[in-house]
C-alpha cells in the first residue's frame, strides 16, 4: 500500500530547474576548465548540440585531470567532447519529485551529488541542483508528519484531498471508498477511549492488511477512514473481505460475555438505554469516472453517501455508488452497435 503519494507527487520539478548555460561539444577543454574556476558553485556543466543533451562534465573529475603534470599542454586544447560523461542522469522537467528523487538515489555514490540534467520535448531547460530536491523532499515529509493522524500515523485530511485530485487528474479511474465503523460510540461508551483508540487502530491494520502496493489508504479522523483503489475486478470482493476480517477480529475487544452476548447495552444518543451489536465496519464506494464527479469534493460526497447507505442497511455491508455500476455494466456505443447488428443478422 502507497502511503507517500502526497503534495510531493502532485509536484513536478519543473519549479526546481535553474538556467544553466550548456557547453557545445566543440568547446576547448581550458575553457570549460575556467567557466569551473571563475564560479566554484559550479558542480557540473551539460554539454549541448542544437538543444539536444550529449552528456556533462562534472567539476571534481576535470579539477583532478588538471591538477596532474602537463595536464594543460595533453588535454587543454582538445574538445570538451573528448572528455565529457556520456551517461548523465536526464529527466523531463515534468516528471513527478518523488520520481525523480528515486532515480537520483539509484545512483552511484561518486554521481549522488551531480546535478540532475532537465529537459522538455527532447530539448535541454537546465538542471536541477540536488540539495534543492532533498530541500524539497524535506519540506514535504515535515508537512506530512504534520498533517498525518496521530492515532495511526496515517495521512490526514490534507494528504487525502491531493491524493484523489491527483488520481482524478493522472489515472484511468479508481474507487473511492470511505470506512466508518458501526457502533463505535457505544462500544467507546461502555469500555472507555484507550479502547475506543484500540478499535480504531484493529481497523487500520485490517485496511492496510488487504490494499495492493498502489492503493491508499487514509484516516480522516476518528473512525473514519479513506481508502483508494484502483481498477480492477476484485475490488469488491477485497472490501467484503474487509467487512469480514474486522467482524472476525473485533471481538477480541469486547468481555467474554459481552462477546457471548453478541451485544452491550448502552445508551443511545437521546440518552435511552438500548442493544447495540459489536461493532462493524461499513463501506460506501463511489467510482470515478463513471459516476460523473467533476470534483474531488463530489466523490467524496459520493463515496460518503453510499457509507450512510451501508449503515442504514444494518452496517457491516459493502454499497457502491449505482449511478456508477449502472455505467459500468452499460455497453459502450460501440457494443451497442454490434449487438444491434447481430439481432438483424439473425433475422
Amino acid at each position: 500500500m502507497n502511503q507517500n503519494s502526497t503534495d510531493a507527487a502532485l509536484q513536478t520539478v519543473k519549479k526546481l530547474v535553474q538556467p544553466v548555460a550548456p557547453c557545445s561539444p566543440n568547446d576547448p577543454v581550458e575553457y570549460v576548465l575556467r567557466q569551473f574556476q571563475h564560479d566554484e558553485t559550479l558542480l557540473a556543466l551539460p554539454i549541448v548540440h542544437k538543444g539536444k543533451v550529449l552528456g556533462i562534465v562534472r567539476r571534481e573529475p576535470l579539477l583532478r585531470q588538471f591538477s596532474l603534470p602537463f595536464a594543460h599542454e595533453l588535454y587543454g586544447r582538445k574538445q570538451i567532447m573528448e572528455m565529457m560523461e556520456y551517461a548523465p542522469l536526464i529527466i523531463d522537467w515534468n516528471t513527478p519529485v518523488d520520481i525523480a528523487s528515486q532515480k537520483c538515489t539509484a545512483r552511484t555514490h561518486d554521481q549522488l551529488y551531480t546535478p540532475i540534467v532537465a529537459i522538455s520535448q527532447d530539448q535541454y531547460k537546465g538542471v536541477i541542483p540536488v540539495h534543492k530536491l532533498l530541500e524539497f523532499i524535506t519540506k514535504q515529509k515535515i508537512l506530512q508528519a504534520k498533517d498525518a493522524n496521530p492515532l495511526t500515523g496515517l495521512p490526514g485530511n490534507r494528504q487525502i484531498e491531493a491524493e484523489i485530485k491527483k488520481r482524478m487528474n493522472e489515472t484511468d479511474g479508481f474507487w473511492l471508498c470511505h470506512v466508518d465503523l458501526d457502533n463505535f460510540k457505544a462500544f467507546n461508551d461502555c469500555y472507555g477511549y484507550g479502547m475506543g483508540d484500540n478499535m480504531i487502530r484493529m481497523l487500520a491494520t485490517v485496511l492496510d492488511g488487504h490494499l495492493a502496493k498502489d492503493d491508499f489508504l487514509g484516516h480522516v479522523g476518528g473512525d473514519d477512514f479513506i481508502v483508494i483503489m484502483g481498477l480492477r475486478r476484485t475490488n469488491n470482493e477485497i472490501l467484503q473481505s474487509i467487512t469480514r476480517a474486522f467482524r472476525e477480529n473485533v471481538s477480541e475487544l469486547y468481555s467474554r460475555e459481552d462477546a457471548a452476548r453478541g451485544f452491550i447495552e448502552a445508551l443511545d444518543r437521546q440518552g435511552r438505554k438500548r442493544r447495540f451489536p459489536l461493532a462493524s465496519a461499513s463501506i460506501g464506494v463511489a467510482i470515478h469516472p463513471n459516476g460523473g464527479h467533476d470534483s474531488w469534493l463530489a466523490i467524496s460526497e459520493a463515496a460518503s453517501e453510499m457509507k450512510c447507505l451501508a449503515k442504514k442497511r444494518g452496517g457491516g455491508v459493502v454499497c457502491i455508488d449505482q449511478r456508477a455500476a449502472a455505467a459500468l455494466r452499460a455497453p459502450s456505443p460501440e457494443n451497442q452497435i454490434e449487438q444491434t447488428l447481430n439481432a438483424l443478422s439473425s433475422i
